[in-house]
């Protein structure tokens, strides 16, 4: 019974693992279109923000 419980766990470890990893890629995915999106002095602004 302890051998079925456990593989459950790291199954239901792996299958949350990868759904992270997914929406990780998704949400770099969306950043980069955005960036690419963006007019040249838009990022060249944003570049320049300073931290006082």
């Amino acid at each position: 019974m302890t051998q079925l419980l456990c593989q459950g766990d790291s199954q239901v470890f792996k299958r949350y693992s990868q759904m992270k990893l997914q929406m990780k890629r998704e949400a770099l995915e969306k950043i980069n279109r955005q960036a690419n999106e963006m007019p040249l002095s838009a990022a060249s602004d944003a570049q320049m923000v300073t931290v006082q």
